[in-house]
């Protein structure tokens, strides 16, 4: 894809002598966040020129100010890359969207990676090394057998659940840059229990949200109306305004055995993907589709939204809310 062309906003940095920018050649990166911390992080990313950038237990990367790590340039998205610990001091990177990418040892990340010591992360021109001694290093040759790996494939039908959080520029008119850090965090794990709790899996992170799978088991069907019911009372409690979308049906499903972390694409993603537009524009915090509805009528109430059409499928297509 081409690169975002568009015009710095209100909450990206700027070159500015004062703030003390580090630029080498076309790569300029800000070193705010390398000055925050006089001793050697446990965990950072390294620049070329060996400038440190600490990473947080969740660190989000890109060009708006908001971000644990500013990058500078227009090749880099204003929320670009998530870096997120795991349990035993496990960090795993995803792409949050971006136009341009994020690429783990020279390959375009398509869903969540695990990182290990040393490994290159390349985001629009910058290079940065992720830095981990406590951690694990990549074994010789791991990079190779990964990409030679043939991932099981097939066709499915099951639950695909978005959870989308209010667009950051909402939310820096409300807290400072290092609240809006936790606050997403905080939120983040409070949704990965619910769905985890319930069955379900995280498959893949995007720019405001994320997405997440059930196989169709029908024994799941209660865990899954229990999961809506809990995200319903946690919008009331969370500061972190969100929503989310249910749909039943059908995606191509890739399970990749050495990640241990499925991709999701079909008919099935592109549902709920422009369901999440329509969301919006309609400013509720729930939608869940007809068919989902009708399998989940006999555990959950549900409120009838209207029928609205949705681009790429036939019809108008008949919305609740929970």
């Amino acid at each position: 894809m081409g690169s975002e062309q568009t015009s710095p906003g209100p909450n990206e940095r700027k070159p500015d002598p004062e703030l003390n920018l580090v630029t080498t050649g076309s790569n300029p990166i800000d070193d705010i966040s390398a000055r925050s911390s006089k001793s050697t992080p446990l965990v950072w990313l390294e620049t070329a020129e060996g400038k440190k950038l600490p990473v947080e237990s969740s660190c989000t990367v890109g060009r708006c100010d908001s971000n644990c790590v500013v990058l500078i340039g227009e090749k880099v998205s204003r929320k670009h890359a998530l870096i997120r610990m795991q349990e035993g001091n496990e960090f795993w990177i995803s792409d949050l969207g971006s136009s341009n990418g994020t690429y783990l040892n020279g390959r375009r990340l398509d869903q969540p990676r695990a990182l290990f010591d040393r490994d290159q992360i390349s985001i629009g021109p910058h290079r940065l090394a992720f830095r981990n001694p406590a951690g694990r290093r990549r074994q010789r040759g791991r990079q190779a057998s990964l990409d030679a790996t043939i991932c099981d494939s097939r066709h499915e039908c099951g639950w695909l659940l978005l959870v989308g959080i209010e667009p950051s520029t909402h939310l820096e008119r409300s807290f400072p840059r290092g609240k809006i850090t936790s606050l997403m965090a905080s939120w983040h794990e409070q949704c990965k229990e619910i769905i985890e709790h319930s069955g379900g899996a995280l498959s893949k992170y995007l720019s405001d949200g994320f997405l997440c799978f059930w196989p169709d088991r029908r024994s799941d069907r209660p865990a899954i109306a229990a999961a809506l019911a809990e995200l319903k009372e946690s919008q009331v409690r969370s500061r972190a305004p969100f929503s989310f979308i249910l749909h039943y049906g059908e995606v191509q499903r890739e399970d990749g055995p050495c990640d241990q972390t499925t991709d999701l694409s079909g008919p099935g993603v592109d549902f709920v993907l422009r369901a999440r537009k329509l969301s919006a524009s309609l400013r509720v915090p729930s939608l869940v589709s007809e068919v989902s509805q009708a399998l989940l009528r006999p555990l959950l109430p549900f409120t009838e939204i209207g029928q609205h059409q949705l681009d790429g499928f036939a019809g108008e297509q008949i919305f609740y809310g929970t």
